[in-house]
């Protein structure tokens, strides 16, 4: 009985085999696809920051069409950054990014501004919004985010001046004055220092100077730095983070276009 039940099912396991081995060679042959069209996609990543001296938010548009929906478009808040609305994954090499204001919903109006993005391979850029609606204009960087040092508790920081109406310098407080940035040019940014971020520093209390005359504009302190601060199971935004301070504002102005700085943050 058994001689005769292994003859009758050699061929059903055969069968079966085979059909074992067609699917596996089916599974890899999308897994294969998958990863080469993962490897053939083109993200690059752009971080807007929407530094318009009126206090307009923004709107993303990366169809060319108008009107666009506004419900559904990501809202680049102004003067504030949240990765969740801020951060784009673009997958052309030439695309075009136009930001309209919340008024703008008629079929002709035009964008606020249009910016036509040469992008390189999975590239990281960062681009600024700068001016008013009337005359708004735009800074594209492609930026060199340093790695993360897993063997000393670090902090990357740099700053982004983006306050119109002179060059700053900053220095951490109680160090020289341009210490830590000298003669930052309107719409430029300084490179990323490595800063320590263990139990032994508190906070790092940032002074803004204006370059020519030394006087206080403003200052930024990295509130949480250490962790002993934080409650436990809170996230450090800068320990192993790199992060742009991007200060904004103009002289004698009333919210939202006085001194300010505001985290941009990388990672």
């Amino acid at each position: 009985m058994s001689f005769t039940y292994f003859h009758h099912n050699r061929p059903e396991k055969a069968r079966i085999r085979t059909l074992l081995v067609l699917s596996l060679l089916g599974l890899s042959t999308v897994f294969s696809s998958c990863d080469k069209n993962e490897q053939e996609g083109y993200p690059a990543t752009m971080q807007v920051f929407n530094a318009l001296d009126d206090g307009l938010a923004l709107y993303t548009n990366l169809s060319g069409a108008h009107p666009i929906r506004y419900n559904a478009s990501l809202q680049i808040r102004n003067k504030l950054y949240d990765q969740r609305n801020n951060l784009l994954y673009l997958d052309k090499p030439m695309q075009r990014v136009e930001f309209y204001s919340s008024k703008d919903t008629m079929p002709d109006d035009r964008p606020v501004l249009s910016v036509e993005a040469d992008l390189q391979k999975s590239g990281i850029y960062s681009l600024f919004l700068f001016h008013e609606k009337s005359n708004a204009a735009s800074l594209l960087v492609k930026d060199n985010v340093p790695p993360i040092n897993r063997s000393d508790s670090s902090t990357h920081l740099r700053f982004a001046n983006f306050s119109e109406t002179q060059s700053i310098s900053v220095n951490i407080k109680g160090a020289p004055n341009g210490s830590f940035v000298a003669n930052l040019a309107y719409k430029s940014m300084s490179d990323f220092v490595e800063l320590e971020a263990n139990v032994s520093v508190q906070d790092y209390i940032f002074e803004i100077r204006e370059q020519a005359t030394g006087n206080l504009l403003g200052s930024f302190t990295t509130t949480g730095l250490n962790p002993r601060n934080n409650f436990p199971g809170a996230v450090n935004n800068w320990i192993f983070k790199s992060n742009t301070l991007v200060f904004t504002g103009k002289p004698g102005a009333a919210f939202p276009n006085n001194y300010r700085t505001i985290v941009m943050n990388h990672r």
